[in-house]
């Protein structure tokens, strides 16, 4: 009987050992290479999942990732399906391999300050486009007026 179960202890520990090994290099694997960084020029930043960092050459992106070029950065993707994207100072892409090259060059978002104000409702905040939008009418229309001529103090002599 002590026989028996140190062979069933046997097989549960190698069972667990095995289970516990291909759980181990599954999570070691973690989320597949969409691209690789071609080029980048000047400042460029990626997130991927938790992380966020500088875009560097050869660097490998997954699919979620999203790269952001600043005024002074740009960045050359290569996809693994052959599509080649090109980010230019100020724009914004998320990775999704599910996309096709056009779509993904058409998902290419402008990140400047003037797409801010015009576009924030896209982030879900239509107040703060509102609200800009409204302060630029109004600073115009404070200093332009209705385009009369304004009346000019009268010089002494």
């Amino acid at each position: 009987m002590v026989a028996l179960k140190g062979k069933f202890m046997t097989k549960f520990a190698f069972a667990l050992l095995l289970t516990a090994v291909a759980s181990t290099s599954a999570m070691a694997q973690g989320p597949a290479v969409v691209a690789v960084v071609e080029s980048v020029e000047g400042l460029a930043t990626v997130s991927q999942g938790n992380t966020l960092g500088n875009l560097v050459k050869d660097q490998k992106i997954v699919n979620g990732a999203r790269v952001v070029t600043t005024s002074t950065g740009s960045a050359v993707l290569k996809f693994n399906n052959g599509c080649v994207i090109s980010l230019t100072p100020n724009q914004a892409v998320t990775i999704d391999s599910e996309r096709e090259c056009k779509a993904l060059v058409a998902g290419i978002q402008s990140t400047g300050a003037l797409a801010f104000a015009a576009g924030a409702g896209a982030g879900g905040s239509g107040v703060a486009a509102a609200f800009l939008g409204g302060t630029g009418i109004a600073f115009l229309v404070a200093n332009y007026g209705s385009g009369k001529p304004r009346p000019q103090p009268a010089s002494g002599s």
